[in-house]
């Protein structure tokens, strides 16, 4: 397996683990649309309009517009917040206030949020739409949202919730006001894990390449990026380019902003870099990368290898056994620069495995960078769905209690 080259991160914090910060990002994830859960409604004249039609729901103040099959009529009913708009089987809920939601449609700021972002949240989450310099979802109940012991009930409720995908299929956007932006001259643009400010005229792309990476654009020319790097990370820029970072040690977060200096002058760097807020998100791999480095800045160790099998126990992986190996400096042995060369140092290493241990290979198909939450639980899942996992290289870290915690796919150009 193959990725970009990346420089070792820099740690500055010690205080979280990998379980730890799974959890939490896990909380992050089921507060996304946390306003959504107040029963506060607010009021129809502030933020929403019906229209005429009684099959018709409009929010010109969140902006976009639904449409309910004719026999709804008189039997939905609606909790409004300030981003988002819950719809209730009306006597499901009249009959138990803690029941009889059908589904909510949330907004989250900017329009970089993506589908596969919302297929980690733990309840059902759909993108719906992408304007207004905001991103519309869905968020559908975990479970059927009426008493079993009500038949009757349950069964309004059931006919109601298999309509439910052909109203969001009638989900139309309306103008509103965009996100305000502080500077002049900017606007707010976010994904499922930041906002930040930037110069109007700059657009903000998805890297195709880099997981966690938007490019920039003015006009044609692409003139920096927004990356999400292991958390305290720095590395300057290189000549010409002007770079801040934003960290959160709440999140434990970094992120890295460059731009070409022509584009942006240090006052304007300095406005997107204090704009620049944390918006929680999904676990990533980067967050892995990060816990990766608080292991070793722990007293753990990391070692370089490739996996020569597992020990097993009642049919449950318990141990990987290591071939150690040693990179040796490129110019090494004549070789051309930009080979790396591998040793063997001929050592088996067996190291149990701490319980929810992840491994994250790196992806095809050039096998040079990681996907965006392409990790999975090192387990006898995982060796049963990948039987290539031998043929590539890896680095093994390993706690100071002497289990391996993570295991990272390596690139070595080839």
């Amino acid at each position: 397996m193959s990725r970009k080259t990346r420089k070792d991160p820099c740690i500055r914090s010690t205080t979280n683990g990998l379980a730890v910060l799974m959890v939490i990002t896990l909380l992050l994830l089921s507060v996304l649309c946390a306003s959504c859960r107040r029963d506060a409604s607010v009021s129809p004249d502030d933020v929403s309009q019906k229209a005429t039609d009684a099959t018709a729901y409009q929010s010109k103040v969140l902006g976009f517009s639904l449409k309910f099959p004719e026999d709804w009529k008189d039997r939905y009913f609606v909790k409004e917040t300030e981003d988002c708009v819950s719809f209730y089987s009306k006597r499901v809920h009249e009959a138990y206030p803690d029941f009889g939601r059908l589904f909510t449609i949330g907004r989250m700021v900017g329009e970089l949020v993506t589908e596969e972002d919302m297929e980690q949240a733990p309840a059902g989450q759909k993108v719906l739409g992408r304007g207004n310099g905001y991103t519309y979802f869905v968020t559908f109940p975990s479970d059927v949202q009426c008493p079993p012991a009500d038949e009757e009930l349950r069964a309004e409720y059931l006919r109601m919730s298999e309509q439910v995908p052909a109203v969001c299929d009638s989900f139309s956007l309306l103008p509103c006001a965009e996100p305000r932006a502080v500077n002049r001259g900017f606007r707010v643009i976010g994904s499922s894990f930041f906002t930040v400010e930037v110069p109007r005229e700059w657009e903000i792309r998805a890297s195709g390449e880099i997981p966690l990476r938007w490019d920039i654009y003015s006009g044609d020319s692409e003139i920096g990026s927004i990356e999400l790097v292991p958390y305290g990370c720095t590395e300057p820029a290189a000549e010409g380019w002007r770079r801040e970072y934003v960290s959160s040690e709440s999140f434990r977060r970094t992120a890295r902003i460059t731009v070409d200096a022509k584009h942006a002058s240090a006052g304007r760097m300095k406005a997107i870099r204090d704009s620049f807020k944390f918006t929680g998100g999904p676990f990533t791999v980067v967050d892995l990368l990060s816990n990766a480095e608080l292991y070793l800045s722990l007293g753990g160790t990391k070692v370089f290898g490739k996996i020569e099998g597992f020990d097993m126990q009642d049919g449950k992986l318990v141990a990987v056994r290591v071939r150690a190996m040693r990179l040796v400096d490129e110019d090494a042995g004549g070789e051309p620069a930009g080979r790396l060369l591998i040793e063997d140092l001929n050592e088996m290493h067996t190291y149990p495995l701490d319980f929810g241990a992840y491994i994250a290979p790196l992806v095809a198909p050039h096998y040079r960078t990681y996907g965006t939450y392409q990790m999975f639980p090192l387990d006898e899942d995982f060796i049963r769905r990948h039987p290539g996992f031998d043929d590539f290289f890896y680095d093994f870290i390993v706690g100071r209690d002497g289990q391996l915690k993570i295991v990272l796919g390596h690139y070595v150009p080839r």
